[in-house]
């Protein structure tokens, strides 16, 4: 069946075994598995979507940050450490309630 798919030679017996697999698994320890996306905001929506269904307050933290130094030792310019910034994949603010679990934009 994964080699079918792969190449793209699903016949209809392939996809009837597939949509046998279909259904809502449950955790018994209420932990999801890790999913995965391509882009940052799919992240966020996702992030979004399982936090909004939490009960309690949300807690929003900011980042802190501070220009640092390029590599010739001089202080960089408030706007190139904005636009520095920008292209980060870590978020500038995450928002959290208790037992959320967060998807990280980056593999640790």
């Amino acid at each position: 069946m994964l080699s079918a798919t792969r190449s793209g030679q699903l016949e209809d017996w392939h996809v009837q075994e597939f949509f046998k697999l279909s259904r809502v698994v449950e955790y018994s320890d209420g932990i999801s598995p890790t999913q995965l996306f391509p882009l940052k905001s799919q992240v966020e929506l996702c992030n979004k979507s399982h936090l909004d269904v939490l009960p309690g307050e949300i807690l929003t933290y900011t980042a802190m940050e501070s220009r640092g130094f390029n590599m010739y030792g001089k202080r960089i310019s408030a706007d190139d450490a904005e636009r520095l910034l920008e292209r980060l994949v870590a978020p500038r603010e995450i928002s959290l309630k208790v037992d959320a679990q967060k998807s990280s934009t980056k593999a640790y």
